[in-house]
């Protein structure tokens, strides 16, 4: 049905190589608009204490999975002062089942639930935070989607636990980030190479890893040759 309403237009555009290659030739132009985000927080980052945060919809999204694993790091590590503030809400009582899981884990104090917060209103709680938490099962469904939360996580200077989907691994690298499988296992060991290498992140070539991803930037080099093409 996609790829037959496609075939109506002169020229198409997609968010991805992945979803270009899943449309495949239909005999059309089709070129790739990528996603992009803005700089949400300037504040210079201090990783020498893990703040997490994610920003996002429970739906679909097995978020109690960042909890268990952010349990298994904390019974293992006592001593380490960390933090995770989760933002967003879900369908029925997603909420509560997750404040009920922090609490039964023993996480009460660590895990903060803050609910929905408007997108102009999240600059303080990037301000503090320095973990992003871009945690997306990995699905056929889910895979080529570009994570806006990975941009703009990264590009407020945000060191990332990102989820192994393709389009993540298109834009994760050692600089800014380490990739996971979708489990809570995998969410703890990443917790565990943070934690080892929190002295070696370098804020400046975390923010720069992604600048082309920028608004600004992706009007400048994709949007405006596109129209100039129309």
């Amino acid at each position: 049905a996609i790829v037959d309403a496609c075939k109506l237009f002169d020229m198409v555009s997609v968010i991805s190589k992945g979803v270009k290659d899943k449309i495949g030739d239909i005999g059309k132009f089709i070129t790739i608009l990528p996603l992009g985000a803005d700089c949400i927080s300037h504040n210079q980052k201090d990783y020498s204490i893990l703040k997490l945060i994610y920003v996002g919809t429970f739906n679909g999204r097995d978020l109690d999975k960042t909890i268990k694993g952010t349990a298994l790091f904390c019974d293992k590590h006592p001593e380490v002062d960390l933090t995770y503030d989760i933002i967003g809400f879900g369908n029925g009582n997603q909420l509560e089942k997750y404040k009920e899981l922090s609490l039964q884990l023993g996480l009460g104090s660590k895990v903060i639930f803050h609910g929905r917060i408007a997108n102009h209103l999240l600059e303080p709680y990037f301000d503090k935070t320095n973990i992003g938490v871009s945690f997306i099962p990995i699905t056929e469904y889910y895979n080529h989607q570009p994570p806006t939360k990975t941009f703009e996580y990264v590009l407020s200077g945000l060191f990332v636990i990102a989820t192994a989907t393709d389009e993540n691994k298109c834009i994760i690298t050692p600089k800014n980030g380490v990739l996971i499988q979708d489990t809570e296992e995998d969410f703890a060991q990443a917790l565990e190479l943070i934690w080892k290498n929190r002295l070696l992140f370098n804020e400046s070539q975390i923010r720069s890893s992604l600048k082309n991803y920028l608004w600004e930037n992706i009007i400048e080099q994709y949007l405006k040759p596109i129209l100039e093409k129309m």
